[in-house]
């Protein structure tokens, strides 16, 4: 096995424990939140907090030219252009944080006051709640640069370690909101605001002391910060309506079935957020060489990681999303207590949404990695915006919540077709044949495990004991059949790894 795939095991393995631990932290953190704000303060703080994040679609943006331009260059083992790179980058986030910080105080603030359904009694909470959230998210803008470099050099111990960290002063948040005299929905967006100061300062701290490209900034250079604005330019479109389809839905929710939808809403948002954990830590370890390999002309390693990494990710998600689509209500209501009304449906409608992220996103790293994006961006961007207006149209008829989730199944099958048809034509050697080889594999095996475990739960009464019953039953039926399918190299590096362990 070469040394970058040792590299991806072990990053991937240290990404997991990280995860491991975050999910146990973060499923804790979610529900006494839920508990101690009530329904109403959580849908409050998710729609306020959403319009930030409608308008951090620049932040995505500039998070994903970072990562590309910080990888090429770190391929081309070229040390001067990634001092320049990462200045560049650093001066970038900056100008736009203060942008962002312009848009949120004039034009975000008017949409706060006077478009959201928020109790009047509430609306002063609700307000200071907006003000944190967005200075937080400048904050955490503004570093961008430091956290993506520690990815591009592969540091993932240290980025697990951190993440873990972060989670645990997220949880040390929750037991100050239990014992506050205060009103708790303000004192949870101080507390935020707090541990994002603190971690950013932890990253930046870290990143000047080990890695001789941040150790100082100095001026943007005009030539990299025009390569960053132009491919900036074909992904903010793209990242825009993306945010805007998932805070516009948001709204919409809001609109027309009041703050309890947009409790429901966030509680499928954390059920999707943690989900998707599982498949970004494989692709955030396989994401510094896909664009490596780019950036050195060796297509056919750089196809073969995408092809794994869509095939791995697709695979570790499904481990927990046959026994959450069958044992949803259950789940929900040992973990929340509370369980709002939408809930069920919404968290198993998101299900589908991590099924198509997770196999397209090591695809999509490999078309950042060429640097040009303008098609995929522009025809994503379409068809994301279109998604609240027909929500809009048809849900203020029909009063039917859950095709907010349907639409964007819809929306991400259709740009995911596209961009494999992109890629045929932008890197060399990609095989479709071979995608969807591996794809029918996973669902011929994920039929088998899924006839398994509804036959388990067919059989069992509902409880606790039969939520362990069918998710052992998903896990040891998709491992054992998913075997039989590796290759002999495969299964060679698999036995390595365990016997490492």
């Amino acid at each position: 096995m070469n040394e970058g795939n040792q590299r991806i095991i072990r990053n991937s393995l240290a990404l997991y424990v990280r995860m491991a631990i975050n999910l146990a932290i973060g499923l804790y953190t979610s529900r006494v939140v839920l508990n101690v704000l009530g329904v109403e303060d959580y849908g409050i703080y998710g729609v306020v907090a959403g319009v930030v994040s409608f308008m951090g679609f620049i932040n995505a943006s500039m998070t994903s030219a970072t990562s590309r331009f910080l990888n090429y260059a770190i391929g081309k083992g070229d040390e001067t252009e990634c001092k320049k790179t990462f200045s560049t980058a650093v001066v970038s986030h900056l100008l736009i944080a203060m942008v962002i910080l312009l848009l949120g105080e004039t034009v975000g603030l008017w949409f706060v006051v006077n478009k959201l359904v928020i109790p009047p009694e509430r609306m002063t909470a609700a307000l200071w709640v907006y003000h944190l959230a967005l200075i937080s998210a400048c904050i955490g803008l503004s570093f961008v640069p430091y956290s993506s470099t520690i990815v591009a050099h592969e540091k993932m111990n240290f980025f697990a370690f951190f993440e873990i960290l972060k989670s645990t002063l997220n949880l040390a948040i929750v037991f100050v909101l239990k014992w506050g005299e205060y009103d708790k929905l303000i004192l949870y967006a101080i507390l935020g605001l707090a541990v994002q100061i603190v971690c950013c300062s932890i990253v930046y701290a870290y990143t000047a002391k080990n890695f001789r490209d941040a150790k100082s900034v100095g001026f943007a250079d005009r030539n990299i910060f025009k390569k960053m604005f132009t491919f900036l330019s074909q992904t903010i479109f793209a990242h825009m309506s993306f945010s805007f389809r998932l805070n516009g839905n948001n709204v919409v929710l809001n609109i027309l079935f009041g703050t309890v939808a947009n409790a429901a809403n966030g509680i499928a948002m954390t059920v999707q957020g943690v989900l998707l954990q599982f498949s970004s830590n494989i692709n955030l370890a396989f994401t510094p060489q896909i664009i490596q390999e780019y950036s050195r002309a060796s297509y056919a390693r750089m196809n073969k990681l995408m092809v794994t990494g869509s095939r791995l990710s697709l695979l570790v998600v499904l481990l927990f999303i046959i026994p959450l689509w069958i044992e949803m209500p259950e789940v929900l209501r040992l973990w929340l207590m509370i369980v709002p009304d939408y809930a069920v449906s919404f968290s198993r409608y998101i299900l589908l949404t991590v099924v198509l992220s997770a196999i397209t996103a090591p695809v999509y790293t490999g078309l950042t990695a060429t640097g040009d994006i303008k098609k995929y961006s522009i025809f994503q961007g379409c068809v994301y915006l279109a998604v609240p207006f027909v929500f809009y149209i048809i849900a203020s008829q029909l009063r039917w919540a859950v095709l907010a989730y349907l639409l964007v199944v819809i929306s991400q099958f259709l740009t995911a077709a596209f961009l494999f048809g992109l890629m045929r034509k932008k890197v060399t050697g990609f095989s479709l044949r071979v995608f969807v080889k591996n794809m029918i594999v996973i669902l011929v095996t994920t039929a088998v495990a899924l006839s398994a475990s509804l036959f388990v739960s067919g059989i069992m009464a509902a409880g606790p004991l039969r939520v362990i019953a069918v998710t052992l039953t998903a896990i040891i039926f998709l491992v054992t059949t998913n075997y039989f399918f590796l290759s002999s190299e495969e299964k060679t590096a698999l036995s390595g790894i365990i016997r490492r362990k």
